[in-house]
């Protein structure tokens, strides 16, 4: 006759550490929010990305179109305006800015000779525009220097559910082609 004894109770938790049934269900449950997080960053990272470079893209379009007359028209300023704006499409352009201003260098400050703009207000004739700063090296006398200012208020699709926006900016610098000035009759 062989002794048997009873089995020993085994506490909870050691059952349960020992136990393999679900572990992929768990494991695929604790990872899916965070793929789909990482999911959701890179494409608001990447439409941000691409918003950006559509706005430097705008800059460098409207300042190279304006330095390369000698003189414009309101309705050829507007042109230029609008026809820069179209570069963000298919994205909405209702919280684009862009202001174009031939500046006068005068010292250290950059006096408006015009400006126009769309989305925001220009900046006065006369005025001292301090929201763009001109390098010495692309400065010559008597020549003025075409300021395209660029800014977009970026809503990201998941980011922006919960009422996050990014605002972008750049500015771009040119001197006119044609000859020292760029007047706006």
């Amino acid at each position: 006759m062989t002794d048997a004894s009873p089995p020993r109770p085994t506490a909870p938790w050691r059952r349960f550490a020992a136990a393999r049934g679900g572990v992929a269900a768990v494991e695929f449950a604790l990872l899916v929010p965070v793929v789909l997080a990482m999911m959701a960053a890179a494409v608001d990272l990447t439409q941000a990305i691409s918003i950006k470079r559509k706005l430097v893209e705008i800059a460098y379009t409207a300042s190279d179109l304006v330095a390369q007359r000698s003189d414009l028209t309101a309705a050829d300023v507007s042109s230029i305006l609008t026809g820069s704006s179209a570069i963000l499409l298919p994205n909405s352009t209702t919280n684009l800015d862009i202001v174009l201003s031939a500046l006068n260098i005068s010292g250290s400050k950059n006096i408006v000779a015009w400006a126009s703009a769309v989305g925001t207000t220009a900046p006065a004739a006369g005025s001292t525009l301090t929201s763009v700063t001109v390098p010495s090296d692309i400065v010559v006398s008597g020549v003025q220097i075409i300021a395209a200012q660029v800014s977009y208020t970026y809503q990201p699709p998941f980011s922006g559910l919960f009422g996050s926006t990014v605002s972008l900016s750049t500015v771009n610098l040119a001197r006119p082609r044609t000859s020292k000035t760029v007047t706006l009759n």
